[in-house]
């Protein structure tokens, strides 16, 4: 059967992670899917690059054609979806509005529309909003979650109704530049695993300790993929007394992005995006983490089978001996095998489990 996808891309725009995973999602769904995209109050830049290159039937920026688009889907022979975006969803109170939203969600499940949500990350979640995200998972026609930690704690608390899906980064074509002669390693750092204040960061003395020590055998270049990042990594450089210029995403270019990823040798970060990304332009990427703590990275690198690259902040060890595990990891390791596998994963589950013929 034919389907219709309403997707509305509410997102941290100045995020290219965000941009690209959705970007992924839709590059990944049926071609038989028509999609609809409810773009009300998202920035034209970000539209525009969203759906570069991409078939797609609409983009509405008013309530009431894209309202008027669902009515005439439900009542047509095409399945309807509405699809979330993916990522990470965790948050403590749940307010009145979102309440009205699952009644809302609850309505039109019951006028025959799917929900879906993929590749995400779920939790942890306050009491109040573990209440209301309980009733929407059985309301959600399908989950699809991309590492066991979130698994692990979804069953905990009760939630039982969601299956494996892996992160929509893993879908990027894998190309590497000529590794031979790098000889430098680009870093990329947020604040910290929930926090965007720089001057309340965790982890600040030991990411500047270990920078220190890199930069005595190589060349760092700065990269913040996140505008929201710009701050830390300023704070950083100045830590660490380096004046190389920031390379940014602050005019939307994303090709420089992945050019400085395609550039360097390593790339550290605690950025899920920014080692996925790095990971499929040839770097060899470390997650610099507290491995206990930051369990989104820490499930989607054992996931693709490695773990043993990740640099645990809570157990530190020698920086330089682990560039050279990780150097020795890499050299017996096909990563394009990694990025093909999960996207024909992906690909499998789409075609059999989401957008499945009755």
């Amino acid at each position: 059967m034919d389907s219709t996808v309403f997707f509305r891309p509410i997102t941290q725009y100045e995020n290219l992670g965000d941009l690209v995973i959705n970007q992924e999602l839709l590059k990944a769904l049926p071609v038989n899917s028509s999609v609809v995209i409810e773009a009300k109050g998202v920035p034209t830049w970000f539209v525009e690059a969203l759906i570069k290159d991409i078939k797609i039937e609409q983009v509405l920026t008013e309530k009431k054609p894209f309202y008027k688009r669902v009515i005439k889907s439900i009542f047509s022979r095409k399945q309807t979806y509405f699809l979330d975006v993916p990522g990470h969803v965790f948050y403590e109170i749940a307010d009145r509005s979102g309440w009205f939203r699952f009644i809302k969600m609850r309505l039109f499940s019951l006028l025959g529309i799917r929900y879906v949500r993929l590749g995400v990350s779920l939790g942890p979640y306050g009491d109040s909003a573990l209440a209301l995200e309980v009733q929407k998972s059985r309301a959600y026609f399908y989950t699809g979650v991309r590492e066991k930690y979130s698994h692990q704690y979804l069953k905990s608390v009760g939630i039982n109704k969601f299956e494996y899906f892996p992160d929509f980064g893993l879908c990027l074509d894998y190309s590497s530049g000529d590794k031979t002669e790098k000889c430098g390693v680009g870093f990329s750092f947020r604040s910290g695993v929930v926090s965007s204040n720089a001057n309340n960061a965790e982890n600040t003395l030991a990411i500047c300790d270990a920078l220190n020590t890199i930069k005595q055998s190589y060349q760092l270049t700065p990269i913040v993929q996140v505008n929201l990042d710009d701050d830390y990594m300023s704070l950083l450089a100045n830590e660490i007394e380096l004046d190389t210029a920031s390379i940014t995403f602050f005019d939307h270019d994303a090709d420089k992005i992945f050019s400085a990823y395609e550039n360097v040798k390593f790339v550290i970060s605690n950025r899920l995006h920014v080692l996925i990304f790095a990971l499929s332009r040839g770097a060899m990427v470390i997650p610099y983490i507290d491995r206990s703590r930051h369990t989104k990275v820490t499930g989607v690198f054992e996931d693709i089978g490695l773990g043993d690259v990740i640099y645990d902040i809570a157990n530190p060890t020698d920086i330089n001996e682990h560039l050279q595990l990780v150097e020795s990891i890499f050299s017996g390791l096909c990563v394009e095998s990694i990025f093909k596998d999960k996207k024909q994963k992906i690909t499998k589950i789409l075609s059999e489990s989401v957008f499945k013929t009755d």
